[in-house]
């Protein structure tokens, strides 16, 4: 696994009011011959994959995920053009 950190830092208090600091990472998994095998916790019970022209603000729930999401895109773009 790959893993890089992104430029995406969002802090906001809880539903228990804690204040959470969430950072956002790009994990590059699998060898892009074959589908890795993943395995989600309890916590992720509503997910979906979807192609990445199917994404929009509206695929997440938070506005952060999706900013998120906006910034490993970036992120990959970067990376296919610096390995061109």
């Amino acid at each position: 696994t790959n893993l890089r950190k992104l430029e995406c830092v969002f802090e906001y208090t809880d539903r228990w009011n804690h204040s959470v600091r969430e950072k956002c990472f790009l994990a590059i998994i699998g060898d892009g011959e074959s589908a890795p095998n993943i395995k989600l916790s309890k916590e992720h019970k509503d997910y979906q994959w979807v192609d990445f022209d199917q994404v929009t603000q509206e695929t997440y729930r938070y506005l952060s995920n999706y900013q998120c999401y906006l910034s490993a895109t970036k992120k990959l773009q970067e990376l296919s053009l610096s390995d061109s």
